[in-house]
Parts: structure tokens; C-alpha cells; sequence
């Protein structure tokens, strides 16, 4: 993959982000590249660790020419492959790249900095760590108290941060490029056994930096580059630093650009203006949807892993299954089956609840009925797109199946084939307990069970999930369709005994009743619907929308946001925590937002699972792709 040459961007994100199974660099400031906070997934801390400094950040980035600290200036941000973030920054008579790697696999990072100078010089880059502050963000965020530590290597050319209890927590290994020099703190350190630790105080941050230096020509260049491991002691962690700089920089830079390559969704014609954005978001909802828990090294999915986010560390089914499932699964069809996994078996347990951690366990209680049925929904897109039966009769997901129409069972109308939910898809209380859109979803996944039945055979099995969803569609037509002057139109809740509620809301509106087939555009009763819901908008452009009408938009049929998409920069449509709407730090909407983009230029885009490279049973043939059938 040709390296991105650098170039302006007309609107920068305050903060960017990156990350790889094992750890996330979740903030790296725009104005001088020092990466502020880097944070884990720990499943037995159920929540998200984030190591940050105090007043400075927790890697900074510092240039010196002739022994005097210069500023960098004129930073311009690109992203290679559309994920790796890279900067170009003019110094004086010279200037500064830097590039920062989270290879995909590997439990670490790495951050390299590049100073060319136009004249003699003498040239210094250094990266300064500093760390004091320790957080757990979960349900809530709270400060980690413990033993901090710092330590080096019988190499000398090694350090470790490391928090304990009675127990190691975690640790963060350090090696740079060889030749540099350490100062500050490790420098207690001795080289007497392999790692040799360094007790800290809480009420000082720990502050050490690594450094290059060299009497440069005119023309010529200095590296530095600071690796970084992640594991649970600091022989693990140190060893993980230590292998990323052995394999050395272009190796893994290689790597992870193939990886990038080999999941890059390609566009043509009209759908190229949209190429960058595609993918981006496809990349962020892959990266911050899951995660490899530090402790127990089981794969987990989140609603999404960003310390900014108000659902760090936490899972909700809308997001996983309806929205981020989705985009994971047209980019890497392997990583979709561990996620179904992951749904259909730890977090079985509590299906339907309002969110679970990591390990199954209640978060917030409320019964949410789009929840309860999503991972059929997310089920049926991996089988329909990947022809991969084998999936069905894994012990997980035939008991996970069960447990859902059991509970399913359990929230039936004794005379009506409908079902009540606590909470809406926007997780608010519902206002009356049988809602349209909620029980549209029910139709919607025992028609996907049905089909799954029919697939393996199960004859009778299907037949009779096939009536199940015939009645309930009928119950939805006869119960939930009220009439107003203009005609019928479905109402957004109803008691069942005469009392109903207008509304909609953007997670879960009835303008997707298209894009789950359960009607045809021009049925009356749907098509009133969504003019009585256009006309309550101050009118039908996108200003002002969020992104996730705009996302429902293009799923219901109306490309009319393709143009505000097409013509707004990438700065505030990427989720990665900059201006615009505050939902963009969920990775799920990312996920969703690739998702209906490439429903919407479905013929002009070619993802990744219908290269002719893929398995046979990771891939499908595009004839298959019909309207109206499949998952597309």
C-alpha cells in the first residue's frame, strides 16, 4: 500500500485516535502530536483501564536543533490507510514526521518520530513519559489506587510501568530505538536481574524520557522510536516492546498497512467521493467495537472501548448486533463469526437487559425488546452473507436461540401475538408497553429464524417460526395502525386496550420498516407514516440532522444525505471524538453510518467480503445480491 503524502485538512479533530486488539491510543493531540492517555480492556476490572499523566500528557513528543526546544509548527494530519495516524510539522530549517502504529495482533505499539534538517545542526528528538493518574472507566469512572512501579531491564535499554495490589494489575513495557538514552526516574534502576523495580509515590507522577541525538548535514535525518507492550507483569509487557522493536519498523508497518489493505472497501463512480469516509468509519467501529480483554485474553464487543465514550466498556444489543455487527461484517467475515460467539455465549445471561459487562453481568436492568432479538438479526447476516452453515449448530448459539424465544414467550400479549418492552430502542422508558417499530424487529428476526430452519433442513421448525411471523405481522397491522385525517398511519406505541401514542425516535424509527421488509414504500399505511414524520421536521435537507437520521435515511430508500455527506469535510463526520454531533465518539454509529452507505451505493462499492480472494465460505457471489432478497 503506497504511503498518503501529507496534506491540509480544513477541519482537524481536536483529538485523534487509534487502537488494535490489545490497547488504544485514544488521544493524540492535534497541536503537538503527545499522545495524552492509552488504555486496556480488563475483564476482571470489568471496564477500561486509562493510564494518563497529570498536567502532561503521557507521551510527548519534544524537538530540539542546537540544544534549543522548537515548537512544531504547521502540522498536517493524514491517515495512512485510512486508519494510521500520520503527521508532517515545519521546525525551523527543517522539519518533523511522526507516525503511530497499533499493528493488529500484536500486544502493543509503536510511535516513530522522523527530524530532517536544511542545515547543520545539532539535533535532539525525545519522547518524555509521565505518568500519575490511573483509570477505571466503566459504569462509572473512579480513580485506581495501588503500588505503581517503574523498573528497567538487564539491558538497560528497556523500562516498565506497572500497577499492583496484591497482585500485578497491569504493565506497559517500553523500548526505544537502540543507542538512546534514558533519564529521569529509571534511573534508580540497576541491571542487576531482569527486571528490577523502582517503588513510586501517588503523590508524584512517575516522569522519565528516552532520547536520540546526532550532528546532522544538510539533508540528512534522526529517528527515534519508542515501542510499547501491554500485559499483566513486566517481564510480559517489557518482552512485547522489546519483540515490536526487533521485528523492526518496516516490518510492522508493513504488516499492518496489508491488514488495512486486505479490509479496505474499494468505490467507483459515484460512490468514489465517498471512499475516505467508507472507510474510516469502517475502521474505527472495527477497532473500538471489540477488543482482547489484558488479563483474561478472551475477545470481547462493546458498544464501544473509547474512554470519551458514555458507554465505555459496557454492551447493549442494538449496538453490537444492529449496528457495529454489521460493518465488521463486511469488512472481515471471520471476526464476525467471534463476535456472534461472544453474543450467543457470554452474553446470554442476561439477554434483553438494558446493558451487561464484559463477563454477561447486569449493568442496567430494563427490558428492551429490539435487544432481545438482535443477535438473530446479526445471525442471519453472517449465514445469508457467508453461506457458512456450521455456525448453527455450534451448543452456543442453539441455546442462545432457545433462551430468546423463551424470554420472547415471556413478554407476549396473552391474546395477541405482540410484545411488551420497558424501554425503547433509544433506551428510554416506552410510554405505553407495545411499541410499532420494537415489534416490527420481532417479525423481522422469526423471519431470519425461519429461514435459518429452512437452510439446515428443519422443516417443520420453519413452517412454524414462518406462521409465528405471519402472525405477528398481522397483529401490527390490526393493532397498531390508527387513522388521522390524512389516512392511516402506524402509531409509535399502544396499550392494546385503546390508548395509543404518536412519536418516533432516531434509534428506532418507523421509517425503517422498508429497510427491514416488512412493507413495501408504497403500502398507504407506511407511506402516510413517513410523510406525518417529514413534515414534523422544520424541512426535509439534512442541516442540523444527526447522523444517525441521516443514516436512516439512506436505509428507508431516500439518498436525499448523500449530498451533505458527500460535500461536508471528514473532520466532523469521522467518530473519533471531535466537533459536530456528540454521538460521533460511538464507534456503533460509525459502524452504522458504513453500513448505510454501502446499502445506498450498493453497485458501486465493493467490500471486502466479496473479493474472490476470501474462502469460499467468506465470501458470496454479487447475483445473489437481489432486491428485496438477502441481507442487502
Amino acid at each position: 500500500m503506497p504511503a498518503e503524502e501529507p496534506g491540509p485538512a480544513p477541519i482537524q479533530p481536536l483529538r485523534l485516535q487509534t487502537a488494535n486488539d490489545f490497547l488504544s491510543l485514544d488521544e493524540i493531540d492535534n497541536s503537538t502530536g503527545a499522545v495524552r492517555a492509552l488504555s486496556l480492556i480488563h475483564e476482571t476490572a470489568r471496564g477500561a483501564i486509562v493510564v494518563t499523566g497529570s498536567s502532561k500528557p503521557f507521551i510527548a513528543l519534544v524537538v530540539e536543533l542546537d540544544s534549543t526546544p522548537v515548537p512544531l509548527g504547521d502540522i498536517r494530519w493524514s491517515r495512512l490507510g485510512n486508519w494510521i495516524p500520520h503527521f508532517h510539522a515545519q521546525v525551523p530549517e527543517g522539519s518533523v514526521e511522526c507516525t503511530y502504529l497499533t499493528p493488529p495482533g500484536k500486544r502493543g505499539a509503536a510511535v516513530r518520530a522522523v527530524l530532517r534538517t536544511d542545515v547543520p545542526a545539532t539535533a535532539k528528538l525525545s519522547f518524555c513519559v509521565c505518568w500519575q493518574d490511573t483509570r477505571h472507566v466503566g459504569a462509572m469512572t473512579c480513580q485506581m489506587n495501588g503500588q505503581r512501579m517503574v523498573g528497567g531491564h538487564s539491558t538497560g535499554d528497556a523500562r516498565h510501568l506497572s500497577l499492583r495490589w496484591a497482585h500485578p494489575i497491569f504493565s506497559i513495557g517500553l523500548a526505544a530505538s537502540p543507542g538512546s538514552q534514558w533519564q529521569g526516574a529509571t534511573e534508580e534502576c540497576r541491571a542487576g536481574s531482569a527486571i528490577e523495580d523502582v517503588y513510586s509515590t501517588e503523590r508524584l507522577p512517575v516522569e522519565f524520557s528516552v532520547s536520540r541525538s546526532a550532528d546532522l548535514q544538510a539533508g540528512e535525518s534522526l529517528t527515534l522510536e519508542l515501542d510499547v507492550g501491554v500485559g499483566i507483569e513486566p517481564a510480559s509487557s517489557v518482552a512485547c516492546a522489546i519483540d515490536l522493536r526487533d521485528q523492526g519498523w518496516d516490518s510492522i508497518k508493513r504488516v499492518s498497512e496489508a491488514f488495512l489493505d486486505a479490509r479496505h472497501i474499494h468505490c467507483k463512480d459515484i460512490a468514489e467521493p465517498f471512499e475516505e469516509l467508507l472507510n474510516r468509519n469502517a475502521f474505527y467501529n472495527f477497532f473500538y467495537s471489540r477488543a482482547t480483554a489484558i488479563d483474561t485474553e478472551r475477545r470481547v464487543t462493546v458498544s464501544s472501548r473509547s474512554p470519551g465514550s458514555a458507554l465505555t466498556a459496557s454492551y447493549h444489543d442494538r449496538d453490537v448486533c444492529l449496528y457495529s455487527f454489521p460493518a465488521v461484517l463486511l469488512i472481515d467475515p471471520v471476526e464476525a463469526r467471534e463476535i456472534l460467539h461472544y453474543v450467543f455465549g457470554v452474553q446470554m445471561r442476561n439477554i434483553g437487559a438494558r446493558s451487561r459487562g464484559l463477563d454477561g453481568s447486569l449493568l442496567q436492568p430494563g427490558f428492551s425488546l429490539d435487544g432481545l432479538v438482535a443477535p438473530i438479526r446479526a445471525l442471519w447476516m453472517y449465514v445469508d452473507l457467508t453461506d457458512d452453515l456450521t455456525v448453527l449448530f455450534d451448543q452456543s448459539v442453539q441455546s442462545g436461540l432457545n433462551r430468546i424465544l423463551e424470554t420472547l414467550e415471556g413478554a407476549s400479549h396473552p391474546q395477541i401475538a405482540l410484545y411488551r418492552t420497558r424501554l425503547t430502542p433509544g433506551e428510554r422508558i416506552a410510554p405505553l408497553e407495545y411499541l410499532t417499530y420494537s415489534n416490527m424487529v420481532v417479525w423481522r428476526a422469526l423471519v431470519d429464524l425461519s429461514d435459518l430452519y429452512r437452510r439446515i433442513r428443519d422443516v417443520e421448525r420453519s413452517a412454524d417460526t414462518d406462521q409465528w411471523a405471519r402472525d405477528v405481522q398481522a397483529a401490527i397491522l390490526r393493532h397498531l395502525v390508527v387513522r388521522q385525517d390524512g389516512g392511516p398511519v402506524f402509531c409509535w406505541a399502544s396499550d392494546l386496550d385503546g390508548q395509543t401514542q404518536m412519536g418516533d425516535e432516531p434509534e428506532g424509527s418507523l421509517e425503517l420498516a422498508t429497510h427491514l421488509e416488512f412493507c413495501r414504500p408504497t403500502l398507504p399505511v407506511f407511506a402516510n407514516t413517513v410523510a406525518r414524520l417529514r413534515a414534523q421536521r422544520s424541512d426535509d435537507s439534512t442541516a442540523g440532522q444527526s447522523l444517525l437520521t441521516m443514516a436512516n435515511r439512506l436505509l428507508s430508500g431516500d439518498l436525499g444525505p448523500l449530498e451533505s455527506l458527500r460535500e461536508a469535510p471528514a473532520g466532523p463526520l469521522e467518530p473519533s471524538g471531535e466537533t459536530g454531533d456528540t454521538a460521533n465518539t460511538e464507534c456503533a454509529l460509525a459502524g452504522y453510518l458504513c453500513y448505510a452507505l454501502v446499502r445506498a451505493l450498493e453497485a458501486y462499492v465493493e467490500p471486502p467480503v466479496l473479493h474472490p480472494k476470501q474462502a469460499v465460505r467468506g465470501r458470496i457471489s454479487r447475483s445473489i445480491l437481489r432486491p428485496g432478497v438477502g441481507w442487502i
